[in-house]
């Protein structure tokens, strides 16, 4: 989760910063909206694992693979989860989902690096992880877009009820 971040600095200021009003003096660097935000997000992400643990016990799933599926979809989570950060308001699809290649470029070297993690032997003894089937990747991308499109019908809702 270190590339995102990283690339999510070089993100240029929304439009119309400068015509906003001025953030309160008593507001901090996180404001309250960003905190109960990532909060839901991460308890989106942890009821997910929760739920795919559960399933995957009931499916008599070996714990590697149970491992791998829930790393796994962490790791994707938060790779969607780095485009909602590119502006508290605006939408990622109005940003253009591809103008900020820092961050594509990021999100791609991360989501190589858990592929290499998976489906390389010597990467797969040392994170003790066991490939993924497609169906496993068909359960996994729905799922961790999830935080991805929570956070988009946020913001239209906040922009609705602004205007």
């Amino acid at each position: 989760d270190g590339l995102p971040p990283m690339a999510l600095s070089l993100e240029a200021p929304d439009r119309g910063l400068m015509k906003q009003k001025p953030r309160k003096s008593t507001e901090g660097l996180v404001s309250r909206r960003m905190l109960i935000a990532s909060l839901g997000l991460g308890a989106l992400i942890a009821v997910q694992s929760l739920g795919v643990l559960s399933w995957a016990l009931e499916e008599g799933m070996p714990l590697p693979k149970i491992q791998t599926l829930i790393f796994t979809l962490v790791v994707i989570s938060l790779m969607f989860n780095a485009f909602n950060w590119r502006s508290d308001k605006m939408s990622v699809f109005s940003l253009g989902v591809f103008s900020n290649r820092s961050l594509i470029y990021a999100v791609l070297s991360t989501v190589l690096l858990q592929l290499a993690a998976i489906y390389t032997p010597i990467l797969q003894t040392a994170f003790r992880t066991v490939p993924l089937s497609l169906s496993d990747w068909g359960m996994i991308i729905p799922l961790a877009s999830t935080t991805l499109i929570a956070m988009e019908i946020t913001k239209y809702l906040e922009w609705r009820s602004h205007r």
